[in-house]
């Protein structure tokens, strides 16, 4: 499937804040709010559309990647390492898209920011997630309940 990336703009954060995920990946699923819809909008976050214009995911890089609990404050400070974080839109997961979807986030965050490596955070029990991100060679570093 031929993949864009662009700057995230309002009609594409607004698609995305209204995507349902089925339990138990209703986690994932964003709240339609002005703050989550700002958050979108920060500047670190990138849409992927399809060639015929529909909101396939995002990635986002940076203190934005980073959820709430798992900041690692003084990790890696004689490194330059990126998170990197990335939604798909629900319509399109579990149907074999990950590698292209993953390898493309990959890409365009060693263009723009030139990682020593990538860091990311995945619950453990998303085991989809997990399988993809170690073909990529990522392993667990650490864990954190929240």
């Amino acid at each position: 499937m031929k993949l864009n990336v662009l700057p995230m703009s309002k009609r594409e954060a607004s698609i995305i804040t209204s995507w349902t995920y089925e339990p138990p990946y209703s986690l994932y699923s964003l709240s339609e709010s002005k703050e989550q819809q700002d958050e979108l909008l920060n500047g670190n976050y990138y849409v992927v559309v399809t060639a015929e214009d529909d909101v396939f995911g995002f990635y986002c890089y940076g203190e934005s990647a980073k959820v709430p609990g798992g900041k690692r404050e003084g990790c890696y400070d004689d490194q330059r390492p990126i998170d990197i974080g990335l939604g798909m839109n629900p319509v399109y997961t579990g149907q074999g898209y990950g590698l292209q979807f993953f390898e493309l986030g990959l890409s365009v965050g060693e263009e723009m920011y030139a990682p020593e490596f990538f860091r990311l955070s995945v619950a453990r029990w998303n085991q989809r997630a997990v399988t993809l991100y170690r073909k990529f060679g990522f392993n667990t570093e650490m864990t954190f309940m929240n």
